[in-house]
């Protein structure tokens, strides 16, 4: 009789273990559903609020990030967004920086939001909520402008964790090479060539170097009065024909279509 006892005893005791076995497993297998679900809705939830990079500008301060939004879900907490920035700044040895941004002044805030960004159509329904097909601007404050021919690396990601990255590089402008006075008989015409006045741009072909002029000559006229491209210089097409009183001079600036440098004064001596 107590080796019967002794079995029932032993029985219950492994049924035992196995129920707690069985119930342990059954609850990590719910966690394991629990957290795959999660996951789910999550990955759902930035599918919800995907982004793409519609455009990355530089501005006076640092630079202007543009985004579209192809998302469902409105978005409205931008103090959540996170901003990370990577670059190398404009000293002569070039220094790298990574920075996240805070929202706010000083870090980075929303410029504006587009119902159609192509026609610069603002939001003016809910101008503080980003919903499906608009547009947002975001102004990035930097501590450190960005070097000229260097890149800068944008991250963005929203409240719902929809991310979008883009880069891009920033413009070399024009660059003095040449600018000498210019000597012209009085009454008489000069040409004004590359030796005289010369402006490179790595970026661009001499065609897209555009001088205008600012403050025009007073004692003669120039074969161009108000623009011409050092292309038109290279060729010998820039000439002043000197009126026949005293010297002159004329004020221009220089662009590329992107930067544009200066004033600069050539001035032009009487023999």
């Amino acid at each position: 009789m107590e080796n019967v006892f002794s079995g029932i005893i032993v029985f219950f005791l492994i049924m035992l273990s196995l129920l707690t076995l069985f119930g342990a497993g059954l609850e990590s297998q719910i966690e394991v559903v629990e957290a795959w679900q999660a996951m789910q809705d999550r990955a759902m939830q930035r599918i919800d609020a995907d982004m793409d990079a519609a455009d990355l500008t530089f501005t006076e301060t640092g630079a202007r990030l543009v985004l579209a939004y192809n998302g469902q879900s409105p978005l409205h907490r931008f103090d959540n967004w996170d901003v990370i920035v990577n670059y190398y700044d404009n000293d002569s040895t070039p220094e790298y920086h990574i920075a996240y941004l805070p929202y706010g002044s000083g870090g980075w805030q929303v410029g504006n939001i587009y119902l159609d960004y192509g026609l610069a159509e603002d939001e003016v329904f809910e101008p503080d909520m980003l919903n499906a097909g608009e547009t947002i601007a975001l102004d990035l404050t930097l501590t450190e402008s960005v070097g000229y021919g260097q890149s800068i690396q944008v991250t963005v990601m929203n409240e719902h964790g929809g991310m979008a990255q883009t880069m891009a590089r920033r413009n070399v402008p024009p660059s003095q090479t040449t600018l000498t006075d210019v000597y012209v008989n009085s009454g008489e015409a000069v040409t004004i060539d590359s030796s005289m006045l010369l402006f490179d741009d790595p970026d661009h072909s001499p065609t897209k170097v555009i001088y205008t002029i600012t403050s025009g000559p007073t004692e003669g006229t120039l074969s161009y009065p108000t623009q011409f491209t050092q292309a038109a210089i290279n060729n010998n097409g820039l000439v002043y024909t000197h009126g026949g009183g005293a010297a002159d001079s004329f004020t221009f600036t220089v662009s590329d279509g992107v930067d544009t440098v200066g004033p600069f004064t050539l001035n032009i001596i009487v023999n």
